[in-house]
């Protein structure tokens, strides 16, 4: 999708994209997408699965790109230079709060908050959310 002004975001009616960091795995992503997400994992963007790729280099890249960014990452929020990069943008990074999920339960939690996890993609704002069992939580600024 091509847009002249990518700082506008989507229109109203069109979904939100993401960028998944390397965490959430391969099948993650393909199973958002089978849900109807627009979702691109960092194999797609880097050679080598972005495995030397720094955090605050993917992040600058996606949010350069338009993309609000999904991880299960949660040290992201602690990190100056990730969030220098996020404070950069005008989208926000959505963490899992619990790593150990299984694979479905990872896409269950992203697409059971899909409605307000893209309310928050389209705000047009830097931030970084927790997405728990029952709800997502602004966790910065």
């Amino acid at each position: 999708m091509t847009r002249s002004n990518r700082s506008a975001g989507p229109p109203a009616d069109e979904p939100p994209e993401f960028l998944a960091d390397r965490s959430l795995g391969r099948r993650t992503v393909a199973l958002l997408r089978e849900a109807g997400w627009l979702v691109r994992h960092l194999s797609e963007v880097y050679a080598d699965d972005g495995q030397h790729i720094p955090d605050e280099e993917w992040i600058a890249h996606g949010l350069g790109q338009g993309w609000a960014l999904l991880t299960q990452d949660e040290r992201i929020r602690y990190r100056a230079h990730e969030r220098g990069a996020l404070a950069h943008g005008d989208k926000p990074l959505f963490y899992l709060s619990k790593k150990d999920l299984l694979i479905v339960d990872k896409v269950r939690r992203f697409h059971g908050h899909q409605a307000a996890i893209y309310r928050a993609a389209k705000r047009g704002e830097a931030a970084i959310y927790a997405v728990y069992e029952d709800r997502i939580e602004k966790k910065w600024p």
